[in-house]
């Protein structure tokens, strides 16, 4: 019998700062704008210095501050991380199963559009195509590779083929070690296959 304990990342971390101070730095790296927006807001040299209110957490603070809760939570036992980089933070434990839920950019916009509520395609897509951007540009960070790399990864499912309940099952299956029913044989595919549909 599997035990869900409820989700830590949705629990505050208590560093000292508030929680709407963190949201823009979860997973992802600032961007050139924001870096030369932070060396505006310390004014000019002729001009009277008056230092701006600045977030009290960096982005490397945060990031520590994730690794020590992510590696916590593992420590703890069985748990499921979604996000943050935990499968590379975890690089090295044994007790890992990490995980890769993929899908054709369409099928992702499409998913997109009925759990948020885009009525138009293209700003669905413009927003699937930023987070994408926005996860590959944290996990080269983190890691240095690329994140659909699928030797980062113990099993990569793609959704659009064995859906998102078969998947979350197989899974459920793989974690507690239980054998699980074999999936239909499907062709081999590229990266450029999978993207075109």
């Amino acid at each position: 019998q599997a035990v869900v304990r409820p989700a830590r990342e949705r629990e505050p971390v208590d560093v000292g700062e508030p929680r709407a101070d963190l949201e823009p730095l979860e997973e992802r790296t600032a961007s050139v704008w924001e870096r030369i927006g932070e060396l505006f807001a310390l004014g000019a040299p002729d001009k009277p210095f008056i230092p701006p209110t600045l977030p009290g957490v960096s982005e490397s603070q945060l990031f520590d501050v994730e690794q020590e809760v992510i590696k916590s939570i593992a420590d703890e036992g069985k748990a499921v991380i979604v996000g943050r980089g935990a499968a590379h933070i975890l690089d090295d434990s044994k007790e890992v199963l990490r995980v890769f839920l993929h899908a054709p950019l369409q099928a992702r916009v499409t998913l997109a559009m009925a759990e948020y509520g885009f009525t138009e395609r293209d700003a669905a897509e413009s927003v699937v195509r930023r987070s994408d951007a926005a996860r590959a540009k944290f996990v080269r960070a983190l890691t240095g590779k690329d994140w659909c790399d699928a030797t980062l990864y113990d099993v990569t499912l793609d959704t659009a083929v064995v859906g998102h309940a078969q998947a979350a099952e197989l899974l459920v299956q793989l974690a507690l070690g239980q054998a699980a029913e074999a999936l239909p044989p499907v062709a081999p595919r590229t990266a450029a296959d999978r993207d075109a549909r």
